[in-house]
């Protein structure tokens, strides 16, 4: 029985393997960096490589080349390292820091004879060397550490954030992508809070057992876990990364005002208005106007006193609002009442649009700003 194992051992070793002795042999040819394929060479100093599949290319060859730390959920969960070329390798000893799905790696192992897997998966190996690796391809080519989802709220949002090992982040919104970088401060924080909230020891869902209108789903995939909380059914050790990564979404933002693309689904508060003296005024902080734009081509909010609803049409940069509907409720504070009617003057001069990270502005047929929004959070 042992000895069958061995030999099926060295037959997958050679079939897997004899490709890159070719490929030694042959002239160097351009790679991208950080994906090159396996190779295999002598470990002594022989000038020619030994037999693939015989005993002494087993015992003498190492394998070097890069890949992805992959969890396997099976026979109890392990980790193992698939290369870039596809195939897998069983180190014994892999380091606790890199045991993260998706890590890039590069990686020296040398086969081995003496040992056999308790798994259907990889070839068993000696690592030699196994070290993290920032992958210069597509930031789509990894597995993510973390996967953030948020979806719903008032302007029905849809927002995703991934975090790789590598220290890399992407926001996806508004059908664009924001790649940015964290610092080694922020990375640290990510991980102290993800190991505080022992995700593995958490339920798969928590979700209220009654009606929740206009609540927001949180979803976070990681450790191998995807966990879904909806408020107020959210524990207590899952509030700090629903903190962080909401943050995280809310600094790195895509700002989605430019000619190709929508307003849908997105919520704005007013910073400014065109006052009648054709000054932008400031509103006070507890000056509550928004706008609401919904994916089915409607308009609500509040106009300060009331809320409001209409239609909105935006083509290209081109803004222009339908009839509005208001509710008849009197102002109680001073201004507000000042403020309120400009707001609802100015959506019948709306033209245009334009829009600079986090700000949002309507303007007249003349370029000039009527009003002036800032991105809620969703």
């Amino acid at each position: 029985m042992v000895s069958g194992c061995l030999i099926a051992a060295c037959t997958t070793l050679q079939e897997k393997s004899g490709p890159h002795v070719s490929d030694m042999q042959s002239s160097p040819s351009s790679t991208v960096p950080g994906t090159e394929q396996a190779t295999l060479k002598p470990a002594d100093n022989t000038t020619s490589l030994p037999v693939p599949g015989s005993e002494s290319f087993l015992s003498y060859s190492e394998i070097t080349g890069t890949g992805t730390i992959i969890y396997q959920n099976i026979e109890g969960g392990f980790f193992g390292v698939l290369s870039d070329d596809g195939h897998q390798y069983l180190p014994q000893d892999i380091p606790t820091d890199l045991q993260v799905n998706g890590t890039r790696v590069s990686f020296v192992f040398k086969p081995v004879t003496d040992r056999m897997s308790l798994y259907m998966w990889g070839d068993p190996v000696e690592k030699i060397s196994l070290q993290a690796l920032i992958d210069a391809q597509n930031i789509n080519s990894s597995i993510p550490y973390i996967e953030y989802e948020k979806a719903g709220g008032v302007a029905t949002t849809y927002e995703i954030l991934l975090i790789y090992s590598d220290q890399r982040g992407e926001v996806r919104k508004w059908n664009q992508v924001q790649v940015f970088n964290l610092t080694n401060e922020e990375m640290k924080n990510i991980r102290t809070i993800m190991d505080n909230a022992d995700f593995r020891s958490l339920n798969s869902k928590y979700v209220p057992s009654g009606p929740t209108p206009n609540a927001i789903t949180h979803t976070i995939t990681a450790e191998n876990r995807t966990i879904k909380c909806i408020a107020p059914e959210i524990p207590g050790q899952v509030i700090p990364v629903i903190t962080m990564l909401s943050d995280l979404l809310e600094k790195h933002t895509v700002s989605p005002i430019n000619a190709n693309m929508t307003l849908d689904g997105t919520a704005w508060r007013l910073m400014s208005y065109l006052r009648s003296d054709n000054i932008l005024i400031s509103v006070q902080n507890n000056t509550h106007i928004s706008a609401i734009f919904g994916k089915d081509g409607r308009m609500t909010g509040s106009s300060g006193c009331n809320s409001y609803s209409g239609t909105f049409n935006k083509t290209g940069t081109s803004l222009s609002f339908g009839p509005v509907s208001i509710t008849h409720l009197a102002c109680t504070e001073p201004g507000e009442m000042e403020i309120e009617n400009s707001f609802l003057n100015h959506i019948n001069n709306i033209r245009t649009v334009t829009g600079e990270e986090r700000i949002l502005s309507m303007n007249d047929a003349n370029s000039t700003p009527l009003l002036v929004f800032e991105l809620m959070k969703g």
